[in-house]
């Protein structure tokens, strides 16, 4: 149970960066860390680059998420990575 609510927990900085991102139109410093529900969740990537296409361009994005609870090495600790690139037109 505890690893499907750091999955959620990255989940939640994701769209945090995501929101982050598209209100601004840049990244967030890096790394930046929140508490979400007792994990510390925390932005260790974020790269923007562009695409063109088909005459077209836009912006991308490819950011990484690392949610963690316990110190490494401890029993309970559990931790999960999210890594998603997004944009468009």
């Amino acid at each position: 149970i505890q690893g499907l609510r750091a999955w959620y927990a990255a989940v939640s900085g994701y769209e945090w960066t995501a929101y982050r991102i598209n209100t601004t139109g840049s990244c967030p410093a890096v790394p930046t860390t929140m508490n979400i529900e007792g994990f510390s969740v925390t932005l260790t990537a974020c790269t923007p680059y562009v695409i063109n296409e088909a005459g077209a361009t836009y912006a991308m994005h490819d950011v990484s998420i690392l949610s963690e609870r316990g110190s490494f090495g401890d029993v309970d600790y559990v931790s999960r990575t999210l890594r998603a690139t997004f944009g468009g037109p």
